[in-house]
C-alpha cells in the first residue's frame, strides 16, 4: 500500500471517525470499538479504511496500536492520545512510551500545542523560539544537566514526586539536556529536537 516508507494514519477507535469528520480519511483503525458508531464501522472498509477490531479489555486502544506497530520501521507519531478524559487511561498510555521505548525508540506524543516523549540515557538536542516551553520530568533514578534554558540544572536528580523541571524554558534558540537515566520531555509543538 504505498511502500514500507508510506505514512499510515492509523487512529484509535472512536478516534477515527472524528479524523474522518475532519476531511481526513485514516488508513487504520484500532481498538475495542466501543466509542465508534455503527454507522461508521460499516462504511469504513468501503472507504479503504482497514479495521482491527481488537476486543481485548487488558489493553488500551494506545497499547493496541503499539502493538500493531511495533515491528514495522520509522518514527511514531501520536495525536491526542494523552487525555481522552480519563486520568487512569492518561497515566497508562505515558507508561506505554516506558514500555514500548526499546522497541520504538520514538515515540512522540501531539496535542494541540506541544509534544511529549519519553527517552534514556542521551543528550537532547532542542532548536526554537526564546521562550519557548521545556519541562523534564525524571522518571526513575534520573540525573540531568542543560544548557540553554532559562533555569539551567546541573547535575540535579530528577525523579517522579520529588523535584523536576517544570515551567522552564528556552533561553537561547538552541539548548541541550543531557540526561542520565529515564525521563519525558515535554516541549513546545514547533521545538525541534535531535538525539
Amino acid at each position: 500500500k504505498g511502500g514500507k516508507n508510506k505514512t499510515q494514519i492509523i487512529c484509535l477507535d472512536g478516534s477515527g471517525e472524528g479524523v474522518f469528520d475532519g476531511g481526513i480519511v485514516p488508513d487504520i483503525i484500532i481498538g475495542d470499538m466501543d466509542s465508534t458508531s455503527l454507522r461508521f464501522l460499516n462504511m469504513a472498509p468501503k472507504l479503504g479504511i482497514e479495521v482491527q477490531h481488537i476486543t481485548d479489555q487488558k489493553t488500551t486502544d494506545l497499547e493496541k496500536a503499539l502493538l500493531y506497530i511495533q515491528n514495522k520501521p520509522g518514527r511514531v507519531s501520536l495525536y491526542n492520545v494523552i487525555g481522552g478524559g480519563r486520568l487512569d487511561h492518561s497515566l497508562e498510555n505515558i507508561s506505554l512510551m516506558k514500555k514500548f521505548f526499546p522497541i520504538l525508540r520514538e515515540i512522540i506524543v501531539y496535542d494541540k500545542n506541544q509534544k511529549l516523549f519519553y527517552t534514556e540515557n542521551c543528550c537532547v538536542n532542542l532548536y526554537g523560539e526564546v521562550g519557548d516551553l521545556v519541562g523534564v520530568f525524571g522518571c526513575y533514578n534520573c540525573s540531568i544537566t542543560s544548557r540553554g534554558l532559562f533555569y539551567d540544572i546541573k547535575d540535579e536528580d530528577l525523579n517522579f514526586g520529588c523535584f523536576n523541571s517544570v515551567s522552564n524554558g528556552l533561553r537561547d534558540r538552541e539548548a541541550q539536556i543531557s540526561i542520565n537515566g529515564s525521563a519525558i520531555v515535554v516541549i513546545d509543538k514547533r521545538v525541534s529536537f535531535y538525539f
